[in-house]
C-alpha cells in the first residue's frame, strides 16, 4: 500500500513520482495450512490492525508484605508488574487522630498493633473513659463487649456542623487546611502509615531496577475524604454490613466505624463557606505562592477537599521519593459500605469535586503533571449499571452517564486524563458463554436502548478519545478451575479470560487486580501468598499477561477461524521499542484444542509458556512446520503465552529513534517506523532514510524527478544511510498499476545525493513512472 505524501504530484512532463515505505520489518499476517482440527490464528500487524497501547499491569498494595524483599522480587521481576495502586485516604496526626476523638472512643488505647483493640468487661472499663456501668454491653461469642455511649459501635454525625458534637465527653476537632500547603502537611498529616511505608519500599525496589521509573507507574485512589467534609447521603447501614464489630443496621451515613473507617456519606460540594473551616488563624502562603495574599476566613468543604488532597498527595510524594502518575478522587464513587467510602450519586457532584482538585493541583509544579483518572465506578452486569439506577430524587448516576456529563463540560473534560472502571460484572465470565456484554457497552456504548427507561443512543468511552484502565477486580477461588464441574468462571483460569475480555472487548489500556499478597496463602482477594508465591494458580493466570506484555506494547487485532474457532481466544501485542511480539491464546473449552499460526516476517521463532490444571507455567517451545507455521496444542481450559523477538528495526534506526524521541513518546508509538508524529503524512522511516531528524517538523528534502541531457527520466534523492541500515530500491513502470521493475538497489554511496536514470524512458512523451522504496534491514553493521 502506498502512503499519502504531501509532495506526491504529477509533474509537467508525463511522469509520476511515487514513494513507497516498505513494511517488511513488521508485516505479518498469517497462516499456512492448518493441521487437522486446528484453529487458524491470523495476526494483523499492519497499521490497520493497530488497537490500544498497553500502559501496564499491577495491583493495589496493603499490609506489611510489600516491604519484604521476596514480595518485591516476585512482584517486579517474576510477575513483571509495572503499576502499583495505593490508598489515598488522608491520615492525620494528634489530636485529629486520637482514638477518643477521631474514632469511637471505646476503641482502646491504640498502644497495641491490632486494628480492632476493643475493651471487654474483663477490663472493667475502657482506659480512655470511666463511664456509667449501665452503658450497653453486648455478648459476642461468649464475651461481653462495650457498645459505646450511643449504644452503637460507631460515632455518627450529619455533616461538618455537628462533626464535633460531644461523644462520650469529648468533642472531635477538625483539621482545617489553610493557604500554605507545606504547613498543612507538617501540621496535620501523618505520613508514616503502613501504606506510605509500603509504597516507599516498592518504589525504591523498582528504582533499583529502573532508575528513572520510566516504565513504572504509581497511581492512587481516594476511598474517602476527611470525615468532616462529608454530609448525609440519606442511606443507612444495611443488614449485610451490620454485624459486630461494625455499626448496627440502620446507622445513618456518614459515621466513623469501630476501626476508624470514614463510612459513607457524600462530599459537600455546595461551595458554602462554613465557620468550622475558618483559616484566618493559619499561616499565610509563602511569597509568590498560589494562595499568597488570598482572602482569609470561612472556607467551603469543597475548598478544604481540594487543599487536603493536594497536601496529602504532595506529602506522600515527598515521603516515597516519586511522583504520582495519576490519582482518582474517589474509589467506587457510588458504593457506600462499612469501610472508607463516599458517594457522588449525581454527575454534577463529581464534576464539581473534579474541577476543584484539578484547579488546585495546577497551581503547583510538582502536582500539575499528575493525571486524574476517573470516574472509578463499578462495571457490574445489569443493563442499567452503565447509565443509572433509580430515578427522581433517588437517582444514582453510573459510568456512561458521568462520561456524558463530562463531555458537556469542557473544563471537567479537560481535567480527566483517562477513564477507569472496576471489572466486577456478572457477565464477565459466565456459564452462559462468557460473552463480555458489559465490556462492549463500556467501550462502544449502544445504538438501541438495552432496557426500559434507558436512552436509545449512548456513546462508549472510545468515542471521547481517552484511554481507560481496569483498576480493580477480585473474588476468584484459589484453584485453577472452580467450580470443578461446569464452566470454571470462579477459578484462577477465569482471570486470564477476564483480562482477555477487558483488553479485547473492553479496549482497556491497563489491568490491575485488587491485592497481590497479604497473607500466607492466596485468597479471593489476593493473587498469591507468602507460601505458594509463584506457584499460586491465580498468580500464574495473570502472569501470562503481566510478565510478557511490557508497557508501551500495542495490541493488534487477531482473528481465529476453524471448526472450533469460538473456543480459542487470541490477542497479540507488538512492542516497537523492545522489539517483541507476544501472542496470548486461551482455550475456553473443557476439550483439548490446537491453534496454528505463522511466525511473522521480521521475527525469530516463538517460545513461551503454557498453563493448564495441574501443569502451571510450563516452558513451551513449538517446532516450526512448513513455511514457519507452528501448531500449539492446548489442553482444556488452558492459557498459552508465546513470545518472539523482532529482527528489526535495525540498530541504526533504534539509535536514531532513541536520540530524537523521549521514552514517553516511544511508549505512545510516536517513534515507530511508520508513525507520522507531525501529521504531515511523512513516516519516521522516510525521515530516517533521507537524513532528516525526527524532531524537526520540517519536511525532509524530497526525492525529485527530472530529465537528463539524454532526455531520460531520472529520480534524485539523498541517500543518508549505509546498506546495513536501509535498502534503497528504485523502481520504474509504464503505468502506476505496474508492473514495477527494479532498476537500481542502493545506488551511490551513503551521505551523497544520488541520481538514477531510467533507460527505458525516452523523449517521445510516452508515460513513465518512477518509485523509491526504502526498507529497514538488521545486520550487525550500522
Amino acid at each position: 500500500m502506498m502512503p499519502r505524501h504531501p509532495d506526491t504530484r504529477r509533474p509537467a512532463s508525463p511522469c509520476f513520482l511515487s514513494l513507497l515505505v516498505s513494511r517488511c520489518w513488521t508485516t505479518a499476517f498469517t497462516l499456512c495450512l492448518p493441521a487437522l482440527h486446528a484453529q487458524t490464528v491470523s495476526l494483523n500487524l499492519s497499521d490497520a490492525g493497530r488497537a490500544q497501547v498497553i500502559d501496564g499491569f499491577g495491583t493495589c498494595i496493603s499490609g506489611s508484605q510489600p516491604r519484604e524483599a521476596w514480595w518485591q522480587e516476585l512482584y517486579l521481576d517474576d510477575f513483571g508488574a509495572s503499576v502499583i495502586r495505593v490508598d489515598l485516604v488522608p491520615r492525620f496526626k494528634s489530636p485529629w487522630s486520637d482514638h477518643h476523638y477521631y474514632s469511637p472512643w471505646f476503641k482502646g488505647s491504640g498502644r497495641t498493633p491490632y486494628a480492632l483493640n476493643f475493651e471487654t468487661r474483663s477490663t472493667q472499663q475502657p482506659r480512655h473513659y470511666s463511664g456509667p456501668p449501665e452503658w450497653e454491653w453486648e455478648l459476642v461469642n461468649g464475651v461481653s463487649y462495650y457498645n459505646g455511649p450511643d449504644g452503637n459501635r460507631a460515632r455518627t454525625y450529619t455533616g461538618p456542623a455537628d462533626y464535633g458534637r460531644s461523644f462520650g465527653g469529648f468533642s472531635a476537632p477538625i483539621a482545617v487546611m489553610g493557604p500554605n500547603i507545606d504547613d498543612n502537611i507538617s501540621r496535620t498529616l501523618d505520613l508514616d502509615s503502613g501504606m506510605v511505608r509500603g509504597a516507599a519500599a516498592v518504589l525504591a525496589a523498582a528504582r533499583s531496577r529502573d532508575p528513572d521509573l520510566a516504565r513504572f507507574k504509581l497511581v492512587g485512589s481516594i476511598w474517602s475524604p476527611a470525615p468532616w467534609l462529608k454530609v448525609s447521603s440519606g442511606t443507612v447501614t444495611g443488614e449485610q454490613y451490620g454485624a459486630w464489630p461494625f455499626s448496627r443496621p440502620g446507622t445513618p451515613r456518614p459515621h466513623i466505624a469501630s476501626d476508624g473507617s470514614f463510612v459513607g456519606g457524600r462530599l459537600d460540594v455546595s461551595g458554602l463557606p462554613l465557620h468550622v473551616f475558618d483559616d484566618s488563624g493559619l499561616p499565610d502562603d509563602v511569597a509568590g505562592g498560589p494562595h499568597a495574599g488570598a482572602a482569609r476566613g470561612p472556607t467551603s468543604a469543597l475548598t478544604q477537599f481540594a487543599r487536603s488532597t493536594a497536601a496529602y498527595v504532595r506529602g506522600f510524594q515527598n515521603r516515597v521519593g516519586a511522583r504520582f502518575y495519576a490519582i482518582s478522587i474517589q474509589n467506587e464513587l457510588n458504593f457506600e459500605t462499612f469501610y472508607n467510602s463516599c458517594t457522588y450519586p449525581r454527575a454534577e457532584q463529581y464534576l464539581a469535586a473534579l474541577k476543584a482538585v484539578r484547579a488546585e493541583f495546577d497551581k503547583y509544579d510538582d502536582l500539575r503533571g499528575i493525571r486524574i483518572k476517573g470516574p472509578e465506578d463499578l462495571l457490574q452486569g445489569s443493563d442499567y449499571a452503565l447509565w443509572q439506577f433509580g430515578s427522581g430524587e433517588n437517582v444514582t448516576h453510573k459510568n456512561l452517564r458521568y462520561l456524558t456529563a463530562l463531555a458537556a463540560d469542557s473544563v471537567a473534560a479537560a481535567a480527566v486524563d483517562f477513564f477507569c472502571i472496576h471489572g466486577y460484572a456478572a457477565d464477565g465470565a459466565s456459564s452462559a458463554g462468557a460473552d463480555p456484554v458489559a465490556w462492549r457497552r463500556w467501550a462502544e456504548g449502544w445504538t438501541s436502548s438495552p432496557a426500559a427507561g434507558l436512552p436509545s443512543r449512548v456513546l462508549g468511552f472510545t468515542a471521547y478519545g481517552k484511554r481507560s484502565w481496569m483498576t480493580e477486580t477480585s473474588g476468584e477461588a484459589s484453584a485453577w478451575l472452580s467450580p470443578s464441574s461446569g464452566f470454571p468462571s470462579d477459578g484462577a483460569w477465569s482471570i486470564a479470560l477476564k483480562i482477555h475480555q477487558a483488553l479485547v472487548a473492553g479496549r482497556q489500556n491497563a489491568w490491575l487486580y485488587w491485592q497481590f499478597s497479604t497473607g500466607s496463602n492466596a485468597s479471593t482477594e489476593t493473587l498469591t501468598g507468602s507460601t505458594p508465591r509463584s506457584a499460586a494458580p491465580k498468580y500464574v493466570a495473570m502472569k501470562h499477561f503481566s510478565a510478557a506484555i511490557r508497557p508501551g506494547a500495542v495490541r493488534h487485532e487477531v482473528s481465529v477461524t476453524g471448526e472450533n474457532a469460538a473456543d480459542v481466544l487470541a490477542s497479540s501485542y507488538v512492542h516497537e521499542i523492545d522489539g517483541e511480539l507476544v501472542v496470548v491464546l486461551i482455550n475456553r473449552s473443557s476439550s483439548a484444542r490446537s491453534a496454528t499460526l505463522q511466525t511473522p516476517l521480521g521475527y525469530g521463532s516463538f517460545g513461551g509458556w503454557r498453563s493448564a490444571s495441574g501443569q502451571l507455567w510450563q516452558t513451551f517451545e513449538p517446532t516450526p512446520g512448513p513455511g514457519g507455521a507452528i501448531t500449539v496444542p492446548m489442553p482444556g481450559y488452558s492459557v498459552v503465552t508465546l513470545r518472539a523477538e523482532a529482527s528489526s528495526p535495525g540498530p541504526a534506526y533504534r539509535a536514531w529513534r532513541n536520540e530524537t524521541f523521549s521514552l514517553a513518546q516511544r511508549d505512545a508509538g510516536l517513534a515507530a517506523p511508520l508513525a507520522t508524529p507531525f501529521g504531515d503524512g511523512v513516516p519516521n522511516l522516510l525521515r530516517f532514510s533521507l537524513g532528516t531528524s525526527a524532531s524537526d517538523p520540517a519536511l525532509p528534502a524530497q526525492p525529485s524527478v527530472s530529465r537528463t541531457s539524454r532526455g531520460r527520466l531520472a529520480l534524485g534523492f539523498r541517500r543518508a544511510r549505509g546498506p546495513g541500515a536501509v535498502t534503497y530500491e528504485v523502481l520504474a513502470a509504464s503505468s502506476p498499476a505496474g508492473p514495477w521493475a527494479t532498476i537500481a538497489v542502493n545506488p551511490g554511496s551513503p551521505g551523497e545525493d544520488v541520481l538514477v536514470e531510467d533507460d527505458s524512458s525516452d523523449i517521445l512523451g510516452r508515460a513513465r513512472f518512477m518509485r523509491l522504496r526504502v526498507s529497514l534491514v538488521d545486520p550487525s553493521s550500522p
